[in-house]
């Protein structure tokens, strides 16, 4: 089974779609080439974030297929 990809805030996009946030569930699409930002919905990647997910360098973005 191959392994999901995660991305953190400030990784670069790899392809234009929608991206799954793992601490809440949110979707949220971004376009190839700019940066992951933090959850806008739970703050994931911040201070604010849930338990586990306050750290920008924490991968949470999913791409779904």
């Amino acid at each position: 089974m191959e392994k999901v990809k995660r991305y953190n805030v400030g990784d670069m996009v790899p392809f234009t779609g929608a991206y799954l946030c793992i601490p809440c569930g949110y979707v949220q699409v971004f376009e190839q080439g700019e940066a992951f930002v933090p959850c806008d919905a739970c703050q994931a990647g911040t201070s604010l974030g849930p338990e586990g997910f306050q750290d920008h360098e924490e991968d949470f973005w999913e791409r779904m297929q």
